[in-house]
């Protein structure tokens, strides 16, 4: 049996019957363990301090031609992408959230005194040049169902529960089928 013992700089044999060949070997292997600790020292070693925590102001990213940040998790749009109103929006939006960085939702009661009717006439007046006029026709007969029963109502409080009893307004009209439904739903959502 051959007893080896560890030296301060490798292996040394003490068995001098050791073949040159084995003692190669062995010195090959103490070496490429060496190496590979070395190289990996640096990634296995545990941090002894938190990562410093970044307060950022979040920044304005482009959405196709849209301006927008996240905040809270949601989207907070600004207009069109390199324009003076996303720019000055921006800058709005920065400075609130400077006074007050727990803000709870930037610009959440922006659309409060808007009603449903006043937010229908002006997405139609939107839509009106860029449109065919059948496409146009269609998006004035489910408009008709919305303003029907929730003309009056303000934009905040129109909710999906709100959609689904517009939904079954359409379905007992009997003027529309199951697509046609689905299509005009769409719609609405688009509106909003």
């Amino acid at each position: 049996m051959v007893r080896i013992h560890l030296h301060p700089l490798g292996f040394e044999p003490r068995n001098t019957r050791l073949c040159g060949f084995f003692e190669f070997q062995l010195y090959a292997l103490l070496n490429r363990a060496k190496q590979r600790s070395a190289l990996f020292a640096p990634f296995t070693e545990r941090r002894t301090h938190m990562p410093k925590l970044k307060n950022q102001l979040p920044k304005m990213c482009r959405d196709k031609n849209r301006a927008f940040a996240w905040h809270n998790g949601k989207r907070v749009y600004f207009g069109i992408w390199k324009s003076a109103e996303a720019a000055k929006n921006y800058r709005r939006f920065k400075a609130a959230l400077l006074e007050n960085p727990n803000l709870p939702c930037f610009g959440a009661d922006r659309n409060s005194d808007i009603l449903v009717l006043e937010l229908a006439s002006g997405f139609l007046g939107h839509i009106e040049p860029r449109t065919h006029k059948s496409h146009l026709s269609h998006f004035k007969q489910c408009i008709g169902f919305l303003v029907e029963v929730y003309g009056e109502l303000s934009v905040n409080e129109f909710s999906p529960k709100k959609l689904k009893i517009v939904r079954s307004q359409m379905v007992k009209s009997g003027r529309l089928c199951r697509n046609q439904i689905n299509d005009h739903i769409t719609r609405i959502v688009r509106i909003f």
